[in-house]
């Protein structure tokens, strides 16, 4: 058969929900609350807001994880139009990383990888990104406070299938690129039940381990630089959708300061990601494998430090105690295949 049409798009701009008016002093933001659409059995939203309670404050959380955020009814209605209008497009990242397991709707063409959008999967998930757009402004404007979003741009958005075979079964622990001020992760159904799976993401203050199966339905947002995986499936087929976004606002000083490629990181963040590069053998800022891949330059900056952390830096700073921190020996690179598994 033909291969469906693919056209060039530009990515798609999304108003913010401020209200500008014409004197600056006199902006005022919406309360998004009161203006959330209400759940509609045959659409996307299930009247999600965004509440960030004290346990996310005090541990300075840069991720946040809902359940059924957006209507599974919705997603399980859309999922065979889905599986017919997906046409896997094969992109190749710094370093010569090749991934061919996902189809995509939204493409800012100057983001590494571009390729072309596939129109007929967008119409076909539109009312669905457009609820994702609503829930992360959301999220991101209490997060990071009013004034931060103005414009929201999809810099990316794509459907990834997983399946159990080398380069599809699972994305390696990474960051999104430099230019991503959020993203986020869809659950999506499957008509082949998969095990294994799920999202694991490195976050807090001091650093945790979290571990989400982000069930149909369940929207994981992320702020910018967050170190996350999509864990292996063993068997079956797992479908998820990313969102890359973009945003501007007039108050986004902690967002304008990291889109400059410098992304600060508490010591803490930084040992435990030493300690991880130490086990694995695999380099920081690798994407699957790819031993070129570089996504941003790092800075430490003074951040309090927990006692345990304080103990492993002072054993590390003793004559033969920095062995555990030693940088990894670079592993051979990696094989197209080895490249996406």
């Amino acid at each position: 058969g033909t291969s469906p049409a693919i056209m060039m798009a530009p990515p798609t701009v999304v108003p913010s929900l401020l209200c500008e008016r014409a004197n600056e002093q006199d902006r005022k933001l919406f309360d998004i609350a009161l203006h959330a659409p209400q759940a509609d059995a045959g659409g996307p939203s299930t009247g999600t807001v965004v509440e960030l309670d004290e346990e996310y404050k005090k541990t300075r959380m840069r991720h946040l994880t809902i359940s059924e955020a957006i209507s599974p009814t919705h997603l399980a209605g859309i999922f065979e139009q889905i599986k017919i209008d997906f046409a896997p497009q094969k992109v190749v990242y710094n370093g010569g990383v090749e991934w061919a397991n996902s189809c995509y709707m939204d493409v800012e063409q100057k983001m590494k990888p571009a390729t072309m959008p596939h129109l007929p999967l967008k119409e076909t998930c539109t009312p669905m990104l457009e609820e994702c757009d609503r829930i992360f402004t959301d999220w991101y404007t209490k997060h990071h406070g009013p004034g931060t979003v103005e414009t929201l741009t999809r810099l990316q958005s794509f459907i990834t299938r997983y399946r159990p075979q080398p380069g599809e079964n699972q994305l390696a622990r990474h960051v999104d690129g430099r230019n991503v001020h959020g993203s986020i992760i869809l659950g999506l159904h499957t008509d082949d039940p998969f095990e294994g799976g799920g999202v694991t993401v490195w976050d807090g203050n001091p650093q945790s381990t979290y571990d989400y199966k982000v069930a149909p339905g369940d929207l994981m947002l992320l702020d910018r630089m967050v170190w996350h995986q999509g864990n292996p499936i063993s068997e079956g087929t797992r479908w998820v959708v990313v969102i890359f976004y973009a945003v501007k606002g007039s108050s986004l000083s902690r967002a304008d300061a990291r889109s400059r490629g410098t992304h600060t990181v508490n010591a803490s963040a930084l040992l435990e990601s030493l300690k991880w590069m130490q086990s694995t053998g695999k380099h920081a800022m690798e994407l699957q494998g790819g031993d070129k891949f570089t996504q941003s330059t790092q800075k430490v900056i003074a951040h309090p430090l927990d006692d345990s952390t304080k103990k492993e830096l002072e054993i590390s700073r003793q004559p033969g105690g920095g062995a555990g921190l030693a940088p990894p020996a670079r592993p051979p690179p990696a094989t197209p295949a080895e490249g996406a598994a």
